[in-house]
């Protein structure tokens, strides 16, 4: 008799589905990392996994806001497009610097507001290069 009976499955039978492509180009590596942190609320990490994605999430945010940062020295100082990347990267090493606290709680959060700010500096690398992908 299966172990679900209305699904008729046994038990070693569930194999996981992984979701097909979405449709568009194709995501970076950086960008399923923030995919994955911003979808904290609907499903919860293991703190193994949270601590590999708070790492390379915290990696990202440091060299892409230096490099936004760079990239942006040389326009004027009353360019909004120049205004709005340093507004950005004030954010993100704000962020960056908040820590997790105590607690799977604050972690997550901590986590997400990483995905957050490494998703606004992707964006706002896209608006300085738009022909470039991440």
């Amino acid at each position: 008799m299966p172990a679900f009976s209305r699904t008729g499955h046994h038990v070693g039978e569930l194999t996981p589905v992984r979701p097909q492509a979405a449709v568009g180009p194709r995501r970076s590596a950086i960008e399923e990392v923030i995919r994955e942190a911003l979808s904290m609320d609907r499903l919860l990490p293991t703190p193994d996994r949270m601590r590999v994605l708070t790492t390379r999430l915290l990696a990202f945010v440091g060299a892409a806001a230096t490099a936004l940062e760079e990239s942006v020295n040389d326009l004027p100082m009353d360019d909004p497009v120049r205004r709005d990347a340093l507004v950005v990267v004030k954010e993100a090493r704000y962020r960056r610097g908040i820590g997790p606290g105590d607690g799977y709680g604050s972690a997550m959060a901590f986590t997400r507001s990483l995905g957050q700010a490494a998703d606004a500096l992707v964006r706002q690398q896209r608006r300085l290069d738009p022909g470039v992908s991440r």
